[in-house]
């Protein structure tokens, strides 16, 4: 995480027509989405698992896993990687589109707004006001960490 006053890089995207972020530093890269295999009697925020250069990866719809109004699937996916009780954990996370990589100073980022459902909220580390509207800047730790991903996640 950036010290108040040093900025840092944000990968933004776009789901169900929000726009949100997340710190570059926990992304390892942006795919198209591939292939997906469903996967049965497993959380509805799971889309499937996919093969990315032979390892399977856990898919989340991240729109339903915030509880976003359903839609189409998005087309990208974020390969997320980040340190959880010590071990790299690696997730996709499906989204619709995506947006330009922003430059984000911690002291932008303002805590979310009442009215943002408590469940999304806990995911988010605030929202920062741009012209063209909010963006909700994610936690990625504390996505992949959500005890409802849990069982889900590759161990790098």
């Amino acid at each position: 995480m950036a010290a108040a006053g040093n900025p840092a890089k944000h990968v933004c995207f776009h789901l169900r027509g929000q726009l949100f972020g997340a710190g570059i530093d926990h992304v390892k890269e942006t795919v198209e989405l591939g292939p997906l295999t469903r996967v049965f009697r497993v959380d509805r925020c799971i889309a499937g698992v996919m093969s990315l250069r032979g390892d399977i990866v856990a898919v989340v719809d991240l729109a339903r896993f915030l509880g976003l109004p359903d839609g189409p699937h998005g087309r990208r996916v974020l390969i997320a990687q980040v340190e959880d009780g010590g071990r790299e954990r690696t997730a996709g996370l499906l989204v619709d589109q995506l947006d330009e990589v922003r430059m984000l100073d911690d002291a932008q980022i303002q805590p979310a707004p009442p009215a943002i459902d408590p469940a999304a909220a806990a995911y988010l580390r605030g929202v920062v006001s741009l012209s063209e509207g909010p963006l909700g800047v994610l936690d990625l730790p504390r996505v992949i960490a959500s005890e409802r991903f849990r069982p889900y996640r590759r161990v790098a």
